[in-house]
């Protein structure tokens, strides 16, 4: 679902372009956020450089598939993250958290059902 175009598409009710191969883009949101793909290990990891339009600067984004029992667990660690964005807006870490899990893991879970453990 976190890769592929058409389900992107449809958890986030916009356009997206993802472009699953190492060098390949990411777009969602009509191009709100943008992504380069550096590593793809399927059904483990995901390696990518993540930023919004609105950064000059990518920031380094991992996101992890822990598979236990019939489970997966998605951690999602971003780092180097600017401190500013191109209009010298304070960059607010709590709202890129919250952005993840309100726009995309709660958009996958009310579309594919994919069950939010809550925190």
């Amino acid at each position: 679902s976190m890769t592929e175009q058409i389900q992107i598409c449809q958890f986030t009710r916009c356009l997206a372009v993802s472009e699953l191969r190492v060098g390949g883009k990411l777009e969602m949101f009509d191009g709100s956020i943008q992504a380069i793909y550096e590593e793809i290990v399927d059904d483990k990891k995901i390696r990518m450089k993540w930023k919004f339009k609105e950064w000059e600067d990518y920031a380094d984004c991992v996101v992890d598939f822990v598979s236990f029992n019939d489970s997966c667990e998605v951690n999602v660690t971003i780092t180097n993250i600017p401190s500013h964005d191109s209009f010298g807006s304070h960059i607010h870490i709590e709202n890129i958290q919250r952005g993840w899990r309100e726009n995309i893991f709660k958009m996958i879970y009310g579309i594919f059902g994919y069950p939010l453990r809550d925190e």
